[in-house]
């Protein structure tokens, strides 16, 4: 039976795309007779067959890469002041550091022990996970294939600017890993200049896929659309639709469900004061929630980001809805598209080929890399 380390900042009860990978990958392995321990953070819902070593945390609320809403006072500018510091300098907020920390000693210690693991998987984000285990590889068994599953690049999201000697750090960590998985073809330039391409490997998000039965819709008396996710204010920055939408003189109903960050709280609530009822509001719930109350909406929206090197995750749920999906970002969106939307032509609709997303498949692509050291 092969032994396999999953280390990450997330799991379940966490609703996030690292979260949901995390889960899928480690239950899919279980069900392959894979032995998994598991460093995960405090509060993961995890399975008692499962040997998971807990690693202390503090909740990211309020941590200095996420500033509260609300009135704004001399201690909210000192935060925001520090976490542009943290940000620039450093890349990432302070508990972000503490978590890396900590999981680097716990593993050093355990491996102290115990270190005849066949496979150790991170997975970032943050980028301090890889960070921790690169750091860790002069401690690991030669033997073991490491590999670094990214989602976004570190150095080159542009969600916000960085030191450059950061890039050089990335770098340095990418190269400690025998493989680098990444989840889109679009995101290989961004690691070509830190590997060579054999190095770099392309495996989709994956899923247990849902069967959504045909029946689950019928259209809606007022049109209906909405959205599952966050906003960023650099990179996925709605408003444009928002005040497009202010310009429609017909019923709708748009329905998001947010992750309540600062930025997306702020947003959501000046547009819901002057939209009212057609903009509905909902907390973020689990997927098996989610997918089959999308199923009822006439489509469903996606907000590209506004770079190409990144595809959000949540296109794997809108495909599994069943629903016709729009996407688009502030320059590519075509109003007479979204028009004939709202009346149901769906031609110019995307198209998501699911298969790809399933965990199987996907555990299948990890599986190759386990047995080529």
């Amino acid at each position: 039976m092969s032994k396999v380390i999953l280390f990450s900042r997330w799991f379940k009860p966490a609703k996030n795309p690292r979260s949901f990978r995390t889960y899928e990958l480690l239950y899919e392995l279980l069900r392959r007779d894979y032995s998994i321990t598991t460093f995960f953070p405090q509060g993961a819902k995890i399975s008692s067959s499962v040997r998971c070593f807990v690693v202390p945390s503090c909740s990211l609320e309020g941590d200095l890469i996420h500033v509260k809403s609300g009135k704004v006072d001399w201690r909210q500018i000192i935060i925001k002041n520090i976490r542009k510091v943290f940000l620039f300098f450093i890349g990432d907020g302070p508990k972000t550091l503490y978590y890396a920390y900590t999981a680097y000693d716990l593993m050093k210690k355990h491996l102290s022990q115990e270190n005849n693991y066949d496979v150790i998987i991170s997975i970032s984000y943050p980028f301090y996970v890889n960070v921790a285990l690169a750091c860790l590889k002069r401690y690991i068994n030669p033997a073991t294939v490491l590999i670094a599953d990214c989602g976004d690049p570190f150095y080159a999201n542009p969600s916000f600017k960085k030191a450059f000697y950061l890039k050089y750090l990335e770098k340095w960590v990418l190269n400690q890993f025998d493989y680098v998985t990444i989840p889109i073809e679009a995101a290989r330039n961004n690691y070509l200049e830190y590997l060579p391409p054999e190095k770099i490997k392309v495996i989709p998000q994956g899923f247990k896929l849902m069967d959504i039965p045909d029946s689950a819709y019928q259209k809606n008396a007022v049109p209906t659309f909405g959205y599952a996710g966050v906003f960023y204010e650099s990179i996925r920055n709605p408003r444009f639709f928002f005040e497009y939408l202010l310009t429609l003189k017909q019923d709708f109903c748009f329905v998001v469900y947010a992750i309540a960050d600062a930025f997306t709280a702020g947003l959501l609530a000046e547009y819901k004061e002057k939209l009212g009822d057609k903009l509905e509001i909902r907390e973020a719930v689990d997927r098996e929630v989610l997918i089959p109350e999308m199923a009822t909406w006439d489509f469903v929206i996606n907000f590209d980001n506004d770079n190409s090197n990144q595809r959000p995750s949540k296109l794997i749920d809108y495909a599994m809805s069943k629903r016709p999906i729009l996407s688009f970002n502030q320059a590519t969106f075509k109003s007479e598209v979204f028009a004939a939307f709202m009346q149901g032509d769906y031609n110019g609709q995307e198209h998501i080929d699911l298969s790809q997303y399933d965990i199987r498949t996907v555990v299948d692509k990890f599986e190759k890399l386990f047995y080529q050291k």
